[in-house]
């Protein structure tokens, strides 16, 4: 089948899922068949012990910008519970991205991060992150290697093609996919 890949890929997730935060006596059989397997009961519960140890107090988190396509048993309870709608940044949320992603780039003094940051509505924190970088490519390739600083023109330049990865249609599907009012 077409399928047949993708198919086999969530059959395992999903078994490793299922084996999250199970005892490992419940995944396998009882004790009693795991000691009929073995020739050793003792390392048998060594073994048991330990692999239990480290599959205490998991908590798997996922992220998907395509939720719209998540198998329906990836959802069923005891798998993945909780859906948590993660909305496009604030302005507020964009301008502490945008001092993240400028740390390491010589700035101006006349660029303003607030005033990118009123700018870029719908941008995604990769979003920022490409304006940042092709801003700073274009400081370089208009000052070759005497380039200083990356200038609010920079940012300017970078935002007539660098265009937000998120629509308004998209967010009104995941708001009504999640029933955001």
């Amino acid at each position: 089948t077409g399928c047949g890949v993708q198919e086999r890929v969530l059959s395992v997730l999903l078994n490793e899922l299922d084996g999250i935060g199970v005892k490992l006596t419940e995944r396998r059989g009882n004790k009693a068949e795991m000691e009929n397997e073995s020739q050793n009961p003792a390392e048998n519960d060594k073994e048991l012990e330990l692999q239990e140890v480290f599959n205490r107090d998991v908590i798997v988190v996922a992220a998907t910008n395509r939720p719209d396509r998540l198998d329906d048993a990836l959802l069923r309870p005891g798998r993945l519970d909780k859906i948590l709608y993660v909305p496009p940044l604030d302005e507020k949320g964009r301008l502490l991205v945008l001092k993240i992603c400028t740390e390491r780039i010589p700035i101006d003094s006349d660029v303003s991060l607030a005033d990118i940051a009123s700018q870029t509505n719908m941008f995604s924190g990769a979003d920022l992150e490409n304006l940042c970088k092709e801003a700073a490519l274009l400081a370089l390739q208009e000052n070759k290697v005497e380039a200083t600083a990356v200038k609010y023109e920079h940012f300017e330049k970078s935002l007539e093609t660098v265009k937000p990865s998120l629509t308004h249609k998209e967010l009104q599907f995941y708001e009504k996919l999640f029933r955001i009012q």
